[in-house]
């Protein structure tokens, strides 16, 4: 009957939305990288995300103190296309950032990607990171990993 099909339908479709939200908790990595900046060692946490229905994500966060200061940065990935955010409480952190933001747009062009947008502001809490939205496209776990290689080659190499 009609109604019976409408059920199992509902159900299969609770079912299907039940395993997307497993892989989305399952698609978490985090990283520590050690980082060298000057005669110290600094920690970069490096989050990928791979979504389901909006993409994946990478973010960034970082404490350099006495250097450029905090440092947080999310891009996220969708197709080939890529938006960021990057913010920085310092004000020698926001410009050595923007200094050298044409080259690192370019190095994400080079690793594939169509550069939507990215941002670079100052922040004033550790709650401003705001969502980015850029369509609903799964992103290939790959370029999420080359996304991450090239921003924290360069968050680095502006810490030297």
């Amino acid at each position: 009957s009609d109604s019976m099909d409408t059920v199992g339908l509902e159900k299969l479709r609770a079912f299907g939305r039940s395993l997307n939200l497993n892989r989305a908790l399952v698609g978490r990595r985090s990283y520590e990288i050690p980082i060298i900046a000057g005669d110290e060692i600094r920690t970069m946490n490096v989050t990928i995300l791979e979504g389901i229905d909006d993409g994946g994500k990478v973010q960034i966060d970082m404490d350099d103190e006495g250097g450029i200061g905090k440092v947080s940065a999310r891009f996220k990935v969708s197709a080939d296309n890529l938006k960021g955010l990057i913010l920085c409480d310092s004000r020698e952190g926001y410009e050595r950032i923007t200094e050298g933001q044409e080259s690192f747009e370019s190095a994400m062009a080079d690793e594939g990607f169509n550069i939507k947008n990215i941002s670079v502001s100052m922040m004033h809490t550790s709650n401003e990171m705001s969502d980015i939205n850029i369509g609903q496209y799964r992103a290939d776990t790959s370029k999420l990993y080359k996304a991450a290689k090239a921003a924290v080659k360069y968050i680095s190499s502006i810490m030297n």
